[in-house]
């Protein structure tokens, strides 16, 4: 079996359940968070996720890439939205000025300037709280979950075999075609092969 996921066995109150009730929560979480967009709301639901990861029995060592990835997705995309302000218009209908930055230089006559709003604001960190718990909860299905389960899982959730064994098959190919691509670079790179300093 060619997976490159990181499982074991932990002695951990997550892997303690049946797979088919950890997909379920998951399934409720990811429902519940992207329904509320109050900020309040979404920090119960960071807690819920930051006590899985606490009480998953996962190292940070075992997960440290996947981490950096998602909290640089999460910063760039949130820092982003903070400064378009897009996204949010449909939530608030007026907006309480906090400061004006304005640059010191035109475009074809156009001076960029960032409104820098209590509801922007909000927004932001509403997104930022709320795809981090998503992607928090999300991490730990591949390394909490068995892959020797995952058709058996989808198949006890009701789903029909085919279905079932292609999201098995589908959890399994990626990963794995991660892996061996990672195998083959280092290869090339071990022959002198410098990949990443071909040009044209």
């Amino acid at each position: 079996m060619l997976v490159s996921w990181r499982y074991r066995k932990r002695d951990s109150l997550l892997q303690s359940f049946d797979p088919r009730a950890w997909i379920i929560f998951f399934s409720c979480f990811l429902a519940s968070t992207l329904f509320f967009w109050d900020f309040r709301y979404l920090l119960f639901f960071l807690t819920i996720a930051l006590v899985s990861i606490l009480t998953s029995g996962i190292k940070w060592k075992e997960m440290a890439r996947a981490w950096i990835f998602i909290i640089g997705f999460i910063l760039f995309f949130s820092f982003l939205t903070f400064l378009t302000g897009r996204g949010g218009m449909e939530l608030y209908t007026t907006e309480h000025t906090l400061a004006k930055l304005a640059a010191s230089f035109k475009i074809f006559g156009w001076t960029p300037t960032l409104h820098i709003t209590a509801e922007r604001t909000m927004f932001a960190l509403s997104m930022l709280v709320r795809v981090f718990s998503i992607a928090s909860m999300t991490i730990l299905i591949p390394y909490s979950l068995n892959p020797a389960h995952y058709g058996i899982t989808f198949r006890g959730l009701g789903l029909p075999d085919k279905i079932a064994y292609g999201m098995d098959l589908t959890m399994r190919f990626i990963p794995t075609f991660g892996r061996d691509f990672s195998l083959t670079m280092d290869a090339q790179k071990a022959r002198g092969y410098e990949i990443e300093k071909l040009s044209g």
